[in-house]
């Protein structure tokens, strides 16, 4: 199993602080998920049970363009 590397200076950037808990949970919930291309088959049930609170699109679109819809 391969270690992934996680940027420790995200807590001090700008646009992370301004985020919602849910959706720091959520950001944290699609790095730590994604395959080694950043690919997810979004689930929002399972996003939702494992965060512990409801994930609709509309808190993925929160992101903006740093995701891309395939």
């Amino acid at each position: 199993m391969a270690k992934r590397l996680v940027d420790t200076e995200i807590w001090k950037k700008n646009w992370y602080r301004k985020l919602e808990p849910l959706h720091k949970c959520l950001f944290k919930y699609l790095c730590d998920n994604c395959d080694h291309a950043g690919l997810l088959d979004v689930d929002y049930e399972l996003m939702s049970f494992q965060i512990g609170g409801e994930v609709k699109k509309s808190d993925l679109d929160v992101f903006g363009n740093m995701i891309k819809w395939i």
